[in-house]
């Protein structure tokens, strides 16, 4: 089987990042997998912490600056058409160690013509770790009426079958400005495609300074 590529796009993450590695290499009975990343031009450590790494591939593609939703489109083009699914990474979470196994056996049973989604809870934290609690519970039944007016697939915890990486890259272009968990989340519900909103975290999601919109829209906009 070919290694399920975990995407990574990253920007000036040297400070988080470190911990977000142990934690991918902590992973425990999951499948096999590789590290496939991407920088925006950091002018911190964060290139040298990947090179070393020695489960991950950068993907330098000449495109420049393209901000985390489009450095995330390009991961996901440029990945092995042939993997098995497709697990999106931020650089300054810490993964629970069952988080890939957990999502990558739900998604081994779908059918595998039919686009799928994993997704999962969170559990809030401060930027030194600190517990903050759970992020809102998934109150309706996910699908397209739902994934209309809030996003419940924190990019962080997604992860997509082969099918639904097909689905994305022959859509059209991402909209300007928008999160590219949301347009995996309606793209794949519009298709009729299988949804998992897994009630249980899969990670430790940081909230500092440098992740505010991102937990402005996927978090707070959630408690509505």
């Amino acid at each position: 089987m070919t290694p399920l590529p975990i995407l990574l796009a990253t920007y000036n993450g040297a400070r988080f990042l470190p911990a977000q590695l142990d934690s991918l290499a902590a992973q425990r009975d999951a499948p096999p997998w590789t590290l496939l990343w991407r920088d925006d031009g950091s002018s911190d450590a964060t290139v040298a912490l990947l090179d070393a790494f020695p489960a991950a591939r950068r993907l330098q593609d000449g495109a420049g600056r393209q901000g985390p939703g489009g450095s995330f489109m390009r991961l996901l083009a440029a990945a092995p058409e042939d993997a098995p699914a497709f697990a999106f990474c931020d650089q300054d979470d810490v993964w629970l160690p069952d988080k890939l196994a957990r999502a990558w056996a739900w998604i081994a049973v779908q059918d595998a013509g039919r686009p799928a989604l994993y997704c999962a809870r969170q559990q809030l934290v401060d930027a030194d770790l600190a517990p903050i609690g759970l992020s809102p519970a998934f109150r309706r039944p996910p699908g397209l009426r739902n994934a209309l007016v809030e996003n419940i697939a924190v990019g962080c915890t997604v992860m997509l079958n082969a099918a639904a990486r097909r689905l994305v890259l022959a859509a059209p272009p991402m909209p300007e400005a928008s999160m590219h968990d949301w347009w995996c989340h309606l793209l794949v519900a519009g298709a009729g495609g299988a949804i998992m909103a897994d009630p249980q975290p899969a990670l430790l999601y940081r909230q500092h300074g440098g992740n505010s919109v991102g937990a402005a829209v996927s978090v707070l906009g959630r408690a509505r």
